[in-house]
């Protein structure tokens, strides 16, 4: 390792760019070259830009980096070429590649086939071969699904089966479609627009690569025009337009790839606002050496013990897979996550408790300054009648009152807790604040729940989870933007080759190619999102919904208990009060008036305090619509209980038990199997994704409160 290298954290992200590849198979040789030459233009564009943002580039960049991009790795960038193993334009973008003259810049290759590899390979042509094991031996990993080749001979084949090996071909290069986009960041593809394509072809895959939100690089072959098509562009629109290479693509190719890899804010300087430096300040703390964790303080062990005594009693749920190659991350994101949301909750429960301490001193010190105005008072009467019977010849002790001398001690000492407790508070609050606590919390929380789809997701040959949809209108999407970019950066740093198991491909010389194989079971696959993911979440859900809900009644309850209590004491004073002056209370019942009527005052002060601290609680914890928000998510995994039975069979639960089903009743009459199940499993586990990012994302909104400061 080199010295640079070392300067890193182990948590530093590689800065890599995956590049997804699908192009026309049959090339002529002008089209061979005119392809070969822009695919280098392409490559060279986006391999510089990569090293250009690289920590490890110490030149004058022409164009600025944001400062975030100094959180990757001082490695090598790399680019990651994705294909699917075939003759034409994927033999010359992977030749282009490896010959490009790049030091400052890895290479990676890795491809996604549709069928297993022996078929695959079998179904190439034979002159094709040398090339074929050449790429399969330069991949670092490749995607196997469960696809079925089938191709009889149309003569002898009945009708039936025809159409039964049509549907099986269709559904495999669909299925290798979609997996290639979930290894990618940018769609290069070569392709003529004005041909047809077929199921799973080079134009299909242009068009899904837009509806999964992909920028696309499309190459011309007759005429080695560029097309730079952005989701949302309308695709017809830009292919009757004449791009052409002498229109500046190149340079926005370059700022594609800044934005992807190097740019959350979308601006040239990504520094220059305030919700940026919220996000680099977030970075820098994500990336500091780690530390023992200290030991919790005072206001988050309060908070935990509270709110520990709401929460159901725990169930065992079976622990699911874990991706070894994302836990540093994910399990730093919850140290932090858990460590700010403690200190969050814990400052806004001690400050309310700490509130209403401070107003029971202060009613208190009232009580004793009542008493001590009218001792005052009997003092200097007294002291006037001491002059008066001294003069009379008589002991004046007799005369004058007796004045606790406890009473001034004790209203400082009230006095300077009082004072102590306020700034306390104040204090606590401005750190709070200052420190951006609840912003933290929510922040590294949002990483960390995005990251738990990596230990299913990848299962299904899913590399490119769904995007959280912005929230409209709220400001803290743009505060989400350095966590998405640590997102992605930890995904497009990982390499699905760590999840991939050694293989031997046969050839047929009697030796084998030696490979890092990726293959997909879907009903396994379903099985596990089903049994860990998807089960562990919805009792989370149902242990969050109880725990939430019994907090609030119980701040509801008492907060109306109190209010009751608050009516009665002053309803008792007015009573007092009004026999007082009405002169309806004995002369031997006045002096338990007059101590009744403090300890009435005292109380009625302090109450209300009280109600205003559970109000404050309860709305700060968003308790009760946490409480609704987890019986929606419940609902969604295993839908509502059943009004007889009370058990849930719905829901996204079901889903995945339906399609495991199909699947099982399918392999069992294999002369009927239409084969790749990876393509409508992949669809559900993203399905299932998607409602826990854009629960997570909706939960960071509306939990983005921030303590008043005073």
């Amino acid at each position: 390792m080199s010295s640079q290298e070392s300067l890193s954290s182990p948590l530093n992200p590689d800065l890599v760019l995956r590049v997804g590849f699908a192009g026309k198979r049959e090339l002529d040789a002008a089209q061979s070259e005119t392809v070969r030459n822009r695919l280098l233009d392409v490559f060279s564009v986006i391999g510089w830009r990569l090293v250009e943002i690289s920590p490890l580039d110490d030149a004058t960049n022409e164009r600025p980096v944001p400062a975030i991009a100094k959180f990757y790795s001082h490695k090598r960038p790399t680019l990651r070429l994705i294909h699917g193993l075939c003759e034409g334009a994927d033999t010359i973008a992977s030749g282009v590649l490896e010959d490009l003259v790049m030091p400052a810049l890895g290479k990676d290759f890795a491809a996604v086939v549709p069928f297993p590899i022996a078929d695959y390979r079998a179904s190439r042509d034979p002159d094709f071969l040398p090339d074929f094991d050449q790429q399969l031996a330069a991949c670092s990993y490749v995607v196997v699904p469960d696809g079925i080749y089938d191709k009889p001979e149309e003569s002898d084949t009945p009708p039936a089966h025809l159409d039964l090996a049509k549907r099986r071909r269709a559904r495999a290069y669909r299925c290798q479609s979609a997996l290639l986009l979930r290894q990618s960041d940018i769609l290069v593809a070569v392709v003529n627009p004005d041909l047809g394509g077929k199921p799973g072809g080079t134009l299909e895959t242009v068009r899904s690569a837009l509806d999964f939100e992909l920028p696309v690089v499309l190459v011309h072959p007759d005429t080695g025009e560029v097309f730079l098509i952005e989701p949302g562009d309308d695709l017809l629109a830009v292919l009757t337009h004449d791009s052409g290479i002498s229109t500046g693509w190149q340079e926005t190719l370059a700022t594609w790839v800044t934005q992807i890899t190097a740019d959350p804010e979308r601006s040239e300087d990504a520094t220059g606002n305030a919700s940026a430096s919220h996000g680099l300040g977030l970075m820098n703390e994500f990336f500091s050496p780690a530390t023992t964790q200290p030991r919790k303080t005072l206001r988050e062990q309060l908070w935990s013990k509270f709110l520990n005594r709401f929460k159901p009693a725990q169930t065992k749920t079976p622990s699911g897979p874990s991706a070894v190659a994302f836990a540093p991350w994910r399990n730093r994101a919850s140290e932090l996550s858990g460590r700010y949301s403690g200190l969050y909750r814990g400052t806004y429960f001690l400050n309310h408790l700490l509130a209403v301490t401070a107003v029971l001193l202060a009613a208190w010190s009232l009580v004793l300054m009542g008493k001590t105005s009218t001792q005052l008072t009997e003092w200097v009467q007294g002291a006037a009648d001491v002059a008066h019977i001294a003069q009379a010849g008589t002991d004046p002790a007799k005369k004058s009152s007796d004045f606790a001398p406890w009473v001034f001690p004790v209203l400082l000492a009230l006095a300077a807790l009082k004072l102590w407790i306020v700034v306390f508070i104040f204090r606590s609050t401005h750190a709070a604040i200052h420190g951006e606590w609840n912003d933290r919390a929510v922040d590294y929380r949002y990483i960390s729940e995005r990251l738990r789809a990596l230990n299913y997701l990848p299962l299904i040959g899913s590399f490119q989870p769904p995007a959280a949809a912005p929230a409209q209108y709220a400001s803290r999407v743009v505060r989400q933007s350095a966590v998405d970019w640590l997102f992605d950066a930890i995904i497009r740093s990982v390499s699905p080759a760590q999840f991939a198991k050694d293989a031997e491909i046969p050839r047929a010389n009697a030796t084998s190619i030696p490979v890092k194989v990726l293959h997909i079971d879907p009903a396994d696959s379903l099985d596990q999102i089903g049994k860990f993911w998807i089960l562990s979440q919805a009792a989370y859900h149902c242990a969050n919904e109880t725990t939430m809900q019994r907090l609030s009644s119980f701040l509801e309850r008492w907060g109306k208990a109190l209010n009751i209590a608050v009516i009665t004491v002053v309803g008792i004073d007015v009573l007092l009060v009004t026999a007082k002056l009405t002169h309806k209370i004995g002369e031997h019942w006045l002096g338990h008036a007059t101590v009744a009527g403090a300890l009435l005052v005292f109380v009625a002060a302090v109450i209300p305090a009280a109600v205003a601290a559970f109000n404050g609680i309860r709305f700060q914890s968003e308790c009760q619509r946490l409480a609704e928000r987890s019986a929606v998510m419940h609902t969604i995994l295993e839908g509502r209980p059943d009004p007889v039975t009370r058990k849930r069979n719905a829901g996204r639960l079901a889903e995945v038990k339906r399609l495991h089903s199909r699947i099982h009743s399918a392999k069992e009459h294999p002369d009927t199997d239409p084969g790749s199940w990876t393509l409508e499993s992949l669809h559900l586990s993203e399905k299932v994704a998607n409602d826990f990012v854009q629960e997570i994302a909706e939960w960071s909104v509306l939990y983005a409160k921030e303590l008043v400061e005073p």
